[in-house]
């Protein structure tokens, strides 16, 4: 029950609609903005769901249709990788800090069509101090 909880919490978290997103900077070279949302979980139970990465991505959200395809290994410079059927795959972001006493993690890379035009994002789910409060946030 709070893995499902923690999955819809966290697949609203991250792939809500850019109009309830706050823009909380902006610049010629870049812009950041923030999603909030109110998950009743301890800190430790939201890291874990965060690093369980197929549990609550949108498997509208990848190339093969199937979140259970992807994969994250949770070190820093570890793949948030795809596999494709028959071989071969997709590495949409790396891990570039992870610290699981502060339950932060920070991923760089270019999701989807972004991988083709040379961009790329970071996302950091943070599930410590905000969720202490009862809400968690991510900056993209």
């Amino acid at each position: 029950m709070i893995r499902t909880l923690l999955a819809a919490g966290l697949a609203t978290l991250c792939l809500a609609p850019a109009a309830r997103a706050e823009v909380v900077d902006q610049g010629p070279g870049g812009f950041t903005i923030r999603h909030e949302t109110p998950i009743r979980a301890s800190a430790n139970d939201a890291f874990e769901a965060v690093l369980a990465l197929p549990s609550w991505w949108d498997r509208d959200h990848t190339y093969t249709g199937r979140s259970d395809a992807l994969s994250l290994d949770p070190v820093v410079g570890g793949c948030w990788c795809e596999a494709f059927p028959g071989g071969g795959g997709v590495e949409h972001m790396r891990v570039l800090y992870l610290s699981s006493t502060q339950g932060a993690i920070c991923f760089q890379g270019g999701l989807g069509p972004l991988q083709g035009m040379g961009a790329a994002g970071a996302m950091r789910p943070s599930t410590s101090a905000l969720l202490r409060k009862g809400t968690a946030a991510s900056r993209c």
